[in-house]
């Protein structure tokens, strides 16, 4: 209200005393009054719209402090209190609110009933929870686990746990690993074991009763295995692969059929008896023979034992020296028999030999042969001198031991020419050469009888053209251009055609009429490339060329006359095209590249 610049000397008598009054209004009322003017600056005022305690900064009122400290002594507060607010409460003794409210909160006591919102406690000391049971919070920080919550539990011990029926353990998709199925009045169970090294874990069948079988169930079709493999039972209808019965098994069975190693029958042998094929699929033990009897054959029929005296020998034409043949009654013109004794091991009485009429692979230790046709003896081949042996040397040169090719012939002649690589087993016929610790490769005649190389270092099965093979592998060339089969020569870059615009006008030169295609085109490479490389359903254009016609004459932009090859197309042309070769020039370098398709 007032202008705490007023009074001053020039104030009249009238004024001065309103002026000064009106300064001291404000005082009074600590400045909590509105239209007050040229106040000092660092006054203080009450505000009472705020409740609370502000300071003139020149420019605007400010708080006086964020909070303040109040020290009570006796009672705090109203019947009715006011709203406000207040930080802390430091007592020298005894103080009591006469309200449950400060500033329009409920006062939180020691004994009261409350629920606390927002509230942060620091280290709280809990004596009871209003509840049954009891919770113990962990010491460090951590989570507590929900009853309904999704939780990870790490380094928990589970002792006893229960699963209802058919309740499993999941894993981290929530699928079925082990699933518990419960019977009523269990007392048996299943354990699994873990093991120490070098020693198998176990899974076994537990329980009150001493003898707890332990059953493995498949569903449906299917088998129980182990390690893959299904497993045996004893009643089951199943084929043994690769399995070995020990000593004293037991075969209680039927009969294992001959074809399978058995003997046809379950009867059981007869001691001294021989074993004979009774049928086609039976084997039969005879019945023991007597001390120097002979068994004798008596066709389809089963064989039996004779004595050796009811036997008669027939005409022995070549036994002129069985002199101990005493029951060889009819030995009259055994004329030969003492040759047969010069067959065993040193002649005479040595032990037999017997030569088998079958090939052998392989390089025997020793050999049949002697140098006159009466005595042979055993020879160590590695004591041989092979005739040309000694010529071969490190085989620079193999004419002598590989042999000569036909004289006078040509490569065309009808039969084996020279030396010959032979395939086997229906694969090619081919040799190898071998840069030891460099390089290596296959050549020969390939399954499709055409010369071949490949393989080894270099790898693949690669054709090799001759004029007679040629047409086979690569396409006739065509007449017509562009053509499968044509071939067209560029320079150095290779573009795909993307368009063209048409250029017409007058030659400056001639005063002729022309018009021509200039192409637009993007670069797929530049420069000298490896024969081989395709280029499949793109436009192929060389570069720097141009297309055009005037009358059946062809232009390019300065007036001379384009090749025929160009005045042909005016497009790009498609397909794939392989590169067949690179010349390259000090001026314009070409390739050639043939149309496969």
């Amino acid at each position: 209200m007032a202008d705490h610049n007023l009074p001053t000397v020039t104030s009249t008598y009238s004024n001065f005393v309103t002026e000064l009054d009106a300064r001291l209004d404000d005082m009074a009322r600590m400045f909590d009054v509105a239209s007050v003017t040229n106040i000092p600056t660092n006054a203080v005022r009450w505000d009472s719209s705020a409740l609370r305690w502000k300071i003139w900064n020149g420019t605007t009122w400010a708080d006086l402090a964020a909070s303040y400290t109040i020290n009570i002594n006796g009672t705090v507060g109203a019947t009715t209190p006011t709203t406000g607010a207040f930080t802390t409460l430091s007592t020298t003794g005894a103080a009591t609110l006469n309200s449950a409210t400060v500033g329009g909160a409920a006062v939180v006591t020691t004994t009261a009933t409350q629920t606390l919102t927002n509230k942060t406690l620091t280290s709280p000391t809990i004596s009871q929870i209003s509840n049954t049971g009891t919770i113990t919070l962990p010491t460090s920080t951590d989570t507590l686990v929900g009853r309904a919550t999704t939780d990870t539990l790490t380094n928990k011990t589970l002792t006893a746990p229960r699963f209802a029926d058919l309740g499993f353990i999941a894993d981290p998709n929530g699928n079925e690993i082990l699933e518990f199925d419960s019977v009523a009045s269990a007392i048996n169970y299943i354990r699994i074991a873990n093991s120490t090294g070098g020693n198998a874990v176990a899974i076994s069948a537990q329980g009150d009763q001493a003898l707890v079988s332990l059953n493995l169930l498949s569903k449906g079709a299917g088998t129980v295995q182990a390690n893959g493999v299904e497993i045996v039972t004893i009643s089951g209808a199943q084929t043994l692969t690769s399995k070995t019965l020990s000593t004293g098994s037991t075969w209680n069975g039927n009969a294992i059929a001959y074809n399978y190693g058995g003997t046809g029958n379950t009867g059981a042998f007869t001691q001294g008896g021989v074993t004979y094929g009774s049928s086609s699929t039976t084997l039969t033990t005879t019945v023991a023979g007597s001390a120097g009897q002979l068994l004798q054959s008596n066709g389809t029929s089963a064989p039996s034992w004779v004595n050796a005296s009811s036997l008669t020998v027939g005409t022995a034409t070549n036994a002129t020296n069985a002199t101990n043949a005493t029951n060889a009654t009819n030995a009259t013109n055994a004329t030969l028999a003492t040759k047969a004794s010069t067959l065993s091991q040193g002649g005479g009485n040595g032990t037999a030999m017997t030569f088998n009429w079958s090939g052998q692979n392989g390089q025997p230790n020793w050999l049949w042969g002697g140098n006159d046709g009466s005595n042979h003896y055993v020879y160590n081949p590695s004591n041989f001198s092979v005739n040309y042996a000694n010529s071969a040397g490190n085989l620079e040169s193999t004419q002598s031991s590989l042999g000569y090719s036909v004289s006078g012939a040509n490569i065309d002649y009808g039969g084996q020419g020279g030396p010959q690589v032979r395939g086997q087993g229906g694969g090619a016929a081919m040799m190898s050469f071998h840069r030891p610790g460099s390089w290596a490769i296959n050549l020969g005649l390939g399954t499709d009888n055409q010369l071949r190389t490949g393989g080894w270092s270099r790898g693949g099965n690669y054709v090799i053209l001759d004029s007679g093979n040629y047409t086979n592998y690569v396409s006739t060339p065509s007449t017509t251009a562009g053509a499968v089969g044509t071939y067209m020569y560029c320079g150095t870059s290779y573009q795909i055609l993307t368009g063209q615009t048409l250029i017409s006008g007058t030659d400056p030169e001639t005063g002729a009429y022309y018009e021509y295609y200039t192409p637009t085109y993007t670069t797929i490479f530049s420069g000298a490339q490896t024969p081989g490389i395709t280029l499949s359903g793109s436009y192929l254009y060389p570069a720097g060329t141009w297309k055009g016609s005037s009358a059946g004459v062809n232009h390019e932009p300065n007036g001379s006359n384009g090749d025929a090859w160009q005045g042909a197309h005016t497009t790009g042309l498609s397909g794939t095209w392989r590169l067949m070769g690179f010349i390259p020039s000090s001026g314009w370098s070409q390739s050639l590249w043939l149309r496969i398709s």
